[in-house]
């Protein structure tokens, strides 16, 4: 038959592997919950950064059409400008 200071160390070793097996899950599910918000921060990240692209190429697209239709203008401008001088 087992002594009392042996079945209290038993039992002790088994509550004492309990609370280690508790706290691993937490340990765990915290390390998950850690890596699914790395995860959405990087995602938000990465959407914000194509965001801006999108608004830079969006914004040169703009400029250069805007551009194109003042030469447009000034061409027409000039041509006009000819054939009023040409006949004159």
């Amino acid at each position: 038959m087992k002594s009392p200071h042996q079945c209290g160390s038993v039992f002790s070793s088994t509550a004492a592997s309990g609370l280690n097996m508790k706290v691993s899950f937490q340990q765990e599910d915290k390390a998950r919950a850690q890596k699914l918000q790395e995860a959405r921060l990087n995602s938000k990240r990465i959407n914000q950064a194509n965001l801006e692209s999108r608004k830079g190429n969006d914004s040169f697209h703009q400029e250069t059409t805007y551009q194109n239709k003042l030469m447009v203008k000034a061409a027409r401008l000039d041509n006009y400008n000819k054939l009023c001088f040409l006949s004159n």
